[in-house]
């Protein structure tokens, strides 16, 4: 059985959930928020246990040519990241709406 991957999150992934979820108890309901959580943080720690199941990203820049995508169940949000097996570590760049042109957020994310 493979060992699990280490899970690296950055600060601006997890800002973007938090930031969702305050939006969502503002607006909509604190149930709705809480649900939103429980589920990006559960599609996070799924990384751990199958790190190559994201679609690859297919973006111009090159620097983001290795990134892969995976939605975020019953929301209309996806994680960002990418997987090294050598290192058999996953780094998560961001959590975007799936409506946003996603390139520039992303390759702003990497100087950050």
């Amino acid at each position: 059985m493979s060992r699990r991957a280490e899970l690296h999150v950055r600060q601006l992934a997890y800002r973007a959930i938090r930031e969702q979820s305050a939006y969502y108890a503002s607006r909509e309901s604190q149930a709705l928020a809480d649900r939103w959580e429980q589920t990006a943080n559960a599609s996070l720690k799924s990384l751990q246990a199958f790190p190559e199941r994201g679609a690859p990203c297919r973006l111009e820049a090159q620097v983001l040519k290795d990134l892969r995508r995976i939605g975020i169940p019953r929301f209309p949000y996806s994680i960002f990241y990418r997987y090294s097996s050598r290192r058999n570590r996953v780094e998560v760049l961001h959590v975007l709406h799936d409506s946003r042109d996603s390139e520039p957020l992303l390759r702003e994310a990497l100087i950050q």
